[in-house]
């Protein structure tokens, strides 16, 4: 599906220029509904409601899918995860993410804050800044707590409004939350990590901002930062643990971008060396045919992540029935054709999405449970996918938790990149399945532990350069300093033979954090590990650099 949004601050990018694949991430948690009794959720807004605020972001919503726990939404420009007091937003691209946090914290207002009635409809006032101030106000109190972050731009000059350079970012975020906290986590002159985090309530208990001068060495640094009692006492909690791993990549080899082109690259120059012949027959003057095929234009419209320019009508109806949905034997959801135009080519990217997520095996990173997979693959390049996963059965060898995974991808060999995020969590006791991994490749084994869903995903992907950052809770692992491991304890934890719950969940956080520091990726070398330790929650950010790597030269 494509949208007619205009951009925002600024004239629309060059579409023929570099695309930036590097998003911008927005996680808010909220305090639930002050009402014991309340049932009040963020997955009570309705679709068109979230495109609504969505417009002040520049993206559309593609797709849903919908879990027990979770709403995902597939965008033009990489995804939302909607819980209940939770929200997730990443964009690409130009997008101008935080022009919609005012609008989110308006709406959070009226939905778990009771200010209004506003839930769904059409209600003007959502893109009326003035009118949703007052009442984002109001919704950022009840944000208990707030993390933003991205990567360092790749095209800084073309991006839009408050993501023009950092400092406005958090001048943005600051506005609305008293006792913020700003890092960069990377070598300044070099790729880097920027990070926001929050917590509204109990700002003032909060100690100083200040914290250590970090290294830019392979050798570990250390910061220790507090937040708010909060926060701390709210992660205690054992149904709150969180774990986010995100693993950003660049300069992607040729022959693991080749599966994101559509049609194959080989295909498109035969089919266009065809074309070309054939104009020449048929117009021996030089002048080229005035229709443009409703392909081509398909094409033209969702180039970069499927944003038509303003002049371009819209290709699909929002209200427009997407189809049923069909689950594939390897749990990706896809939408049936509903026999408009329109809806053909939007299941064709959906088709697509589902044939890529097979055939790079993103189909097969969590064998333990079923789940549901909706992909979208961007015409002539480009492709997004989210994936909602249940927890792993008891029997099941491999043992997970419920949770996400994400991936996007820009294939372009001068902007190449390619992200996966999830908050997926494996077990203590999970283990390698001997039928999904005999006679396999590290790259290709079925993941049963942290270090080889890293190495799964780098296999697919293939990436020159790559930061990968593991944010964690830390409240599982001080809560009982006797249940956290040694080190030489580590290999039986994985293997089975540690501690039970609420042991096991220290060990399992414990032996995360020891495995990313201590990574080894055959090929690479690493050039940056940074340790961060604040109150609560626990930061490893590593950087990799493969070995002999020759960087495509920019247009």
């Amino acid at each position: 599906m494509v949208t007619a949004v205009a951009a925002c601050n600024g004239p629309p990018a060059d579409p023929s220029g570099p695309f930036e694949g590097p998003e911008k991430l927005l996680e808010l948690w909220f305090q639930p509904a002050s009402l014991p009794s309340s049932t009040a959720s963020l997955r009570s807004v309705d679709r068109d409601r979230w495109q609504t605020i969505l417009n002040t972001v520049s993206c559309t919503i593609l797709s849903v899918l919908r879990s027990d726990e979770c709403d995902a939404y597939l965008l033009s420009e990489s995804s939302m995860f909607v819980f209940d007091h939770k929200l997730i937003l990443k964009t690409c691209g130009t997008t101008t993410l935080l022009l919609g946090l005012e609008h989110i914290l308006h709406l959070a207002h009226g939905i778990l804050g009771g200010g209004s009635s506003i839930v769904n409809g059409d209600d003007a006032s959502l893109q009326s800044s003035s009118a949703a101030a007052p009442h984002a106000r109001l919704g950022a109190r009840l944000v208990d707590r707030i993390f933003y972050s991205r990567k360092s731009f790749m095209f800084p000059d073309r991006q839009k409004g408050p993501h023009r350079d950092w400092m406005l970012e958090v001048a943005l975020l600051d506005d609305f939350f008293s006792d913020g906290a700003a890092y960069t986590v990377g070598k300044m002159n070099g790729d880097h990590w920027l990070l926001y985090m929050a917590s509204q309530a109990g700002s003032s208990s909060s100690s100083s901002n200040n914290s250590s001068p970090l290294a830019s060495s392979s050798s570990a640094s250390h910061a220790q930062q507090q937040l708010p009692p909060s926060i701390a006492q709210h992660l205690h909690s054992d149904n709150n643990e969180d774990q986010t791993l995100e693993i950003l990549m660049t300069h992607l080899h040729p022959s693991a971008t080749r599966a994101f082109y559509y049609p194959p690259l080989d295909e498109q120059a035969a089919a266009a060396a065809q074309e070309e012949d054939a104009e020449k027959k048929l117009q021996p003057n030089g002048t080229h045919p005035a229709t443009i095929s409703a392909t081509n234009t398909f094409q033209q419209a969702t180039l970069k992540g499927g944003a038509a320019s303003p002049d371009e009508p819209l290709e699909d109806d929002e209200d427009a029935d997407p189809g049923s949905l069909h689950q594939h034997p390897n749990g990706s959801v896809g939408h049936a054709v509903n026999g408009a135009p329109e809806q053909a080519e939007q299941d064709k990217g959906h088709s697509l999405g589902a044939l890529t997520s097979s055939s790079i095996g993103l189909a097969a990173l969590f064998t333990g449970a079923p789940h549901q997979i909706d992909a979208f693959a961007f015409e002539p390049c480009g492709y997004s996918a989210n994936a909602l996963i249940s927890a792993s059965s008891p029997s099941a060898k491999v043992k997970h938790t419920s949770g996400y995974w994400t991936v996007h991808v820009t294939p372009e060999p001068e902007c190449s990149y390619a992200s996966f995020e999830t908050n997926v969590r494996f077990l203590a006791g999970s283990a390698a399945d001997a039928a999904g991994t005999a006679g396999t490749a590290d790259q290709a084994a079925t993941p049963h532990n942290l270090t080889s869903l890293i190495k799964r995903v780098i296999g697919i992907f293939q990436p020159g350069k790559m930061s990968i950052t593991l944010f964690l809770s830390s409240a599982s692992a001080t809560e009982d300093s006797a249940a956290v491991p040694d080190r030489a304890d580590t290999h039986a934890l994985i293997n089975g033979n540690g501690p039970t719950k609420p042991a096991a969940a220290a060990a399992t956080a414990e032996t995360n954090a020891m495995a990313l520091d201590a990574l080894v990726l055959k090929g690479y070398r690493r050039t940056d590990r940074i340790l961060y330790e604040f109150e609560g929650y626990d930061l490893t950010f590593v950087t990799f650099e493969r070995v002999g790597l020759v960087r495509p030269s920019k247009r």
